[in-house]
């Protein structure tokens, strides 16, 4: 399925219902995309840097000869006041490309997507395909924006001294059915809270200090027929000691007649993967590859939370 790169460029959100197997290339179409338009970035910077160093430089040397003309006009030589007209060609030069750079920069930064966003979801389907229907589809949604965009913001507040700004961002859903007949809808979240506050110092200055404060999280809702699973509500209070994800707490789980809703929390850094825990299901699919172990650290949590699930529903099992 060909990506529309138009909406993707202007809404940073990938939504696609395919098979797997369409998805991957998706998925693999969007890292060539985000490598490309991260090259074009850093090129951009790099132009800036030396369009703003050709512009100091053209006007040193204007600013040096004119100087030395008032100074010592009867020393400075015919070739040397040429260079006035040089220097400023030279600004001149430096300034378009200061400008194209910072263009440039804009433009593709902006499209330099979050690598592990879409990572996670290409590690995530590889692991759940197994279990997945051949010819089922997953219904995906990713968003590309910052946590803290226009569209995540919830209100201002206060926090002690502090002012902050509060969003909660959905940037992912996953939603599918197993070879059981069990639907799945899975999204994940993050919360950040932008923190300034201004303070004076003993020396009577004003100093502005910020922070960013951020906790990721995830639901799983799990929708199943009750003849499938005759005994679900005989065993459903196991679900509170049977959910088992390293390096998360359980906020929540809601069981009804026909389907069950886990809620969790992730570590205090939320979905950065600097914060993510080290892979410890050892689950063939997700630890292979040269994907950054951070990420197959995530995806094992997000896996954990199904097997947790299937864990109670298997003793519910006809």
């Amino acid at each position: 399925m060909a990506i529309d790169y138009d909406q993707l460029r202007s809404t940073l959100i990938y939504r696609a219902d395919a098979s797997a197997e369409v998805l991957m290339d998706d998925l693999a179409s969007l890292q060539s995309f985000d490598a490309e338009n991260e090259a074009l970035a850093a090129k951009g910077g790099r132009n800036g840097c030396l369009g703003g160093l050709l512009t100091i430089a053209g006007a040193a040397i204007g600013v040096f000869v004119s100087a030395a003309l008032v100074d010592q006009p009867v020393l400075v030589g015919s070739a040397t006041v040429f260079l006035i007209p040089v220097g400023a060609v030279i600004a001149i030069v430096g300034l378009v490309l200061w400008f194209k750079g910072y263009a440039l920069m804009s433009k593709h930064g902006r499209l330099d997507l979050p690598d592990e966003r879409y990572l996670l979801v290409q590690q995530l389907l590889m692991l759940l395909q197994a279990d997945v229907g051949k010819d089922e589809t997953f219904a995906v949604k990713i968003d590309f924006n910052p946590h803290n965009g226009k569209d995540s913001f919830e209100r201002n507040g206060k926090a002690g001294y502090w002012k902050v700004k509060y969003y909660t961002h959905q940037w992912l859903e996953v939603h599918g059915r197993f070879v059981d007949g069990v639907k799945f809808s899975l999204t994940t979240f993050e919360k950040q809270q932008d923190r300034s506050r201004t303070k004076r110092s003993a020396s009577g200055k004003i100093k502005h200090k910020s922070k960013v404060k951020r906790a990721g999280g995830a639901t799983l809702r799990m929708r199943f027929k009750s003849k499938r699973f005759p005994t679900f509500n005989e065993v459903s209070q196991l679900f509170q000691q049977s959910v088992r994800v390293p390096g998360a707490q359980l906020k929540g789980v809601r069981v009804g007649d026909e389907e069950v809703r886990l809620s969790l929390k992730f570590g205090a850094d939320g979905w950065s993967s600097s914060n993510a825990p080290e892979p410890t299901l050892g689950l063939s699919l997700v630890s292979k590859g040269d994907v950054d172990q951070k990420v197959r650290g995530r995806v094992d949590q997000l896996a954990a939370m199904f097997l947790s699930c299937y864990r109670v529903l298997n003793k519910a099992a006809k």
